[in-house]
């Protein structure tokens, strides 16, 4: 009787520690759960990051847009209206109206013989608004020397999309 009582005493002391244990190993995992969430913030944020600097090593390949302006700028006749511009990579795309021939006219011939856009491609060439004379158009033009575009991309393949002529 003496022994089953000190097996019932033991038991019942057991049963404290392990009580316990079980309630430091519950702290610890909750613990740990807290630690893991937060390298998932940290997760993310790193692969935010990354995106951004992707995204800035893209835009780096690609001409400044101050300096695109500036050489547009340059060569754009003072009768001529920019409605839209656009510049994907080394692509820029125009819709603009001009308020006469010669205007468009000089407009093309400027872009045709500067040294900063070729592949110069002018469509939609039209007078939508009968009762205001000029002429609303569309050019797209590739962006920098013919020969720095050979250089920057050399074991890559065209893109057909990125050409002024597939679209």
């Amino acid at each position: 009787m003496i022994f089953t009582e000190l097996v019932v005493i033991v038991s019942f002391l057991s049963r404290f520690q392990l009580d316990r244990q079980v309630t430091d190993l519950n702290n610890e995992i909750l613990d740990n759960q807290r630690r893991i969430e937060s390298y998932g913030d940290l997760e993310e944020n790193v692969r935010a990051v990354q995106k951004k600097i992707e995204t800035y090593n893209q835009l780096k390949t690609q001409t400044p847009l101050t300096q695109v302006l500036d050489k547009l700028s340059e060569i754009t006749p003072e009768d001529i209206q920019f409605q839209e511009l656009a510049i994907r990579q080394n692509l820029l795309q125009v819709s603009a109206r001009a308020g006469s021939r010669q205007a468009l006219e000089q407009f093309i011939q400027n872009m045709q013989s500067s040294q900063y856009f070729y592949g110069v491609v002018s469509d939609n060439i039209s007078n939508t608004d009968a009762k205001t004379p000029g002429f609303d158009f569309g050019i797209q033009a590739l962006v920098g020397t013919p020969q720095a575009a050979k250089k920057s991309t050399p074991n890559q393949k065209n893109n057909p999309e990125d050409t002024p002529e597939a679209q």
